[in-house]
Protein backbone atom coordinates (compact mmCIF):
# COMPACT_ATOMS: atom_id res chain seq x y z
CA UNK A 1 0.00 0.00 0.00
CA UNK A 2 1.45 3.40 -0.95
CA UNK A 3 2.54 5.88 1.68
CA UNK A 4 2.89 9.65 1.58
CA UNK A 5 6.17 10.41 3.30
CA UNK A 6 7.22 13.99 4.14
CA UNK A 7 10.58 15.00 2.68
CA UNK A 8 11.71 16.42 6.04
CA UNK A 9 10.15 16.61 9.50
CA UNK A 10 9.39 20.32 8.93
CA UNK A 11 8.30 20.07 5.30
CA UNK A 12 4.91 19.81 3.59
CA UNK A 13 6.57 18.31 0.49
CA UNK A 14 5.84 14.60 0.15
CA UNK A 15 7.03 11.58 -1.76
CA UNK A 16 4.30 9.12 -2.68
CA UNK A 17 6.06 5.81 -2.21
CA UNK A 18 5.24 2.16 -2.91
CA UNK A 19 7.97 0.33 -1.05
CA UNK A 20 11.23 1.84 -2.37
CA UNK A 21 9.64 3.10 -5.60
CA UNK A 22 8.66 6.77 -5.79
CA UNK A 23 5.32 7.05 -7.59
CA UNK A 24 5.12 10.84 -7.37
CA UNK A 25 6.54 13.92 -5.74
CA UNK A 26 4.01 16.31 -4.20
CA UNK A 27 5.21 19.86 -3.55
CA UNK A 28 3.08 22.36 -1.65
CA UNK A 29 3.75 26.08 -1.91
CA UNK A 30 4.22 27.83 1.41
CA UNK A 31 2.67 31.06 0.12
CA UNK A 32 -0.69 30.02 -1.27
CA UNK A 33 -2.75 27.05 -2.40
CA UNK A 34 -0.40 26.01 -5.17
CA UNK A 35 2.26 23.45 -5.87
CA UNK A 36 3.79 21.03 -8.31
CA UNK A 37 3.38 17.30 -8.88
CA UNK A 38 6.02 15.16 -10.53
CA UNK A 39 4.83 11.78 -11.81
CA UNK A 40 7.60 9.94 -13.64
CA UNK A 41 9.13 12.51 -15.99
CA UNK A 42 5.91 14.57 -16.18
CA UNK A 43 5.40 17.78 -14.22
CA UNK A 44 1.93 19.02 -13.34
CA UNK A 45 0.91 22.38 -11.95
CA UNK A 46 -1.63 22.45 -9.11
CA UNK A 47 -3.20 25.64 -7.82
CA UNK A 48 -6.32 27.35 -6.61
CA UNK A 49 -8.01 29.74 -8.99
CA UNK A 50 -8.53 32.97 -7.04
CA UNK A 51 -7.10 33.97 -3.69
CA UNK A 52 -9.55 32.77 -1.03
CA UNK A 53 -12.34 31.07 -2.93
CA UNK A 54 -12.08 29.17 -6.12
CA UNK A 55 -11.51 25.89 -7.83
CA UNK A 56 -8.42 23.75 -7.24
CA UNK A 57 -6.93 22.74 -10.60
CA UNK A 58 -4.61 20.02 -11.91
CA UNK A 59 -3.00 21.31 -15.09
CA UNK A 60 -0.59 19.92 -17.65
CA UNK A 61 0.70 22.00 -20.57
CA UNK A 62 -2.18 24.46 -20.24
CA UNK A 63 -4.88 21.75 -20.16
CA UNK A 64 -7.03 21.19 -17.08
CA UNK A 65 -7.01 17.48 -16.21
CA UNK A 66 -9.00 17.60 -12.97
CA UNK A 67 -10.59 20.10 -10.65
CA UNK A 68 -11.88 20.19 -7.10
CA UNK A 69 -14.29 22.56 -5.40
CA UNK A 70 -15.09 23.13 -1.75
CA UNK A 71 -18.84 23.78 -1.80
CA UNK A 72 -18.88 25.68 1.49
CA UNK A 73 -16.46 26.95 4.11
CA UNK A 74 -18.54 25.00 6.63
CA UNK A 75 -18.12 21.66 4.85
CA UNK A 76 -15.04 19.50 5.27
CA UNK A 77 -15.10 17.89 1.84
CA UNK A 78 -14.10 18.55 -1.75
CA UNK A 79 -15.97 17.66 -4.94
CA UNK A 80 -13.41 16.33 -7.44
CA UNK A 81 -14.14 16.11 -11.17
CA UNK A 82 -12.00 14.13 -13.59
CA UNK A 83 -12.96 13.04 -17.11
CA UNK A 84 -16.70 13.26 -16.44
CA UNK A 85 -16.51 11.41 -13.12
CA UNK A 86 -17.22 12.92 -9.72
CA UNK A 87 -15.55 11.95 -6.47
CA UNK A 88 -15.83 13.34 -2.95
CA UNK A 89 -12.78 13.70 -0.71
CA UNK A 90 -14.22 13.94 2.79
CA UNK A 91 -12.81 14.29 6.30
CA UNK A 92 -14.36 11.62 8.52
CA UNK A 93 -13.15 12.76 11.93
CA UNK A 94 -13.12 16.09 13.68
CA UNK A 95 -9.32 15.86 13.90
CA UNK A 96 -8.98 15.30 10.15
CA UNK A 97 -6.46 12.46 10.32
CA UNK A 98 -8.53 10.26 8.01
CA UNK A 99 -10.01 11.28 4.67
CA UNK A 100 -12.14 9.02 2.51
CA UNK A 101 -12.62 9.09 -1.24
CA UNK A 102 -16.20 8.45 -2.29
CA UNK A 103 -17.64 7.56 -5.69
CA UNK A 104 -21.24 8.55 -5.10
CA UNK A 105 -21.96 7.19 -1.64
CA UNK A 106 -19.49 4.29 -1.92
CA UNK A 107 -16.12 4.57 -0.19
CA UNK A 108 -13.44 3.61 -2.73
CA UNK A 109 -10.31 4.84 -0.97
CA UNK A 110 -8.77 6.57 2.03
CA UNK A 111 -5.80 8.60 3.20
CA UNK A 112 -4.87 8.29 6.86
CA UNK A 113 -2.20 10.26 8.69
CA UNK A 114 -0.31 8.36 11.35
CA UNK A 115 -0.50 9.64 14.92
CA UNK A 116 2.30 12.05 15.91
CA UNK A 117 3.52 12.24 12.32
CA UNK A 118 2.62 13.76 8.98
CA UNK A 119 3.25 10.46 7.21
CA UNK A 120 0.12 8.92 5.71
CA UNK A 121 -1.13 5.64 4.32
CA UNK A 122 -2.69 6.10 0.88
CA UNK A 123 -5.30 3.59 -0.23
CA UNK A 124 -6.63 4.72 -3.61
CA UNK A 125 -8.07 2.58 -6.42
CA UNK A 126 -5.52 1.05 -8.77
CA UNK A 127 -7.45 2.23 -11.83
CA UNK A 128 -7.12 5.94 -10.97
CA UNK A 129 -4.45 7.62 -13.12
CA UNK A 130 -1.24 8.45 -11.24
CA UNK A 131 -1.60 12.24 -11.76
CA UNK A 132 -5.10 12.12 -10.25
CA UNK A 133 -3.80 10.13 -7.27
CA UNK A 134 -1.06 12.71 -6.75
CA UNK A 135 -3.66 15.52 -7.02
CA UNK A 136 -5.79 13.82 -4.34
CA UNK A 137 -2.73 13.52 -2.09
CA UNK A 138 -1.97 17.23 -2.68
CA UNK A 139 -5.55 18.15 -1.71
CA UNK A 140 -5.27 16.00 1.44
CA UNK A 141 -1.98 17.66 2.37
CA UNK A 142 -3.61 21.09 1.99
CA UNK A 143 -6.40 20.04 4.36
CA UNK A 144 -3.93 18.62 6.88
CA UNK A 145 -1.73 21.73 6.64
CA UNK A 146 -4.74 23.97 7.36
CA UNK A 147 -5.72 21.80 10.33
CA UNK A 148 -2.16 22.02 11.67
CA UNK A 149 -2.16 25.81 11.27
CA UNK A 150 -5.38 26.10 13.28
CA UNK A 151 -4.30 23.54 15.88
CA UNK A 152 -7.05 21.09 14.95
CA UNK A 153 -4.79 18.06 14.79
Amino acid sequence: MPEAIPRHWYSWHYDLMEGVTRLAEVRVSSWRDAGQLTVGQNIFRVYRQGLCKGTFLLESNGSILAQAEKPSVFRRWLDIQHQGRHYILKTVSVFGRKLVLLDGSVEIGSLTRTIFSRQATVNLPEDLPAPLKAFIVWLAVLLWKRDAATGAS
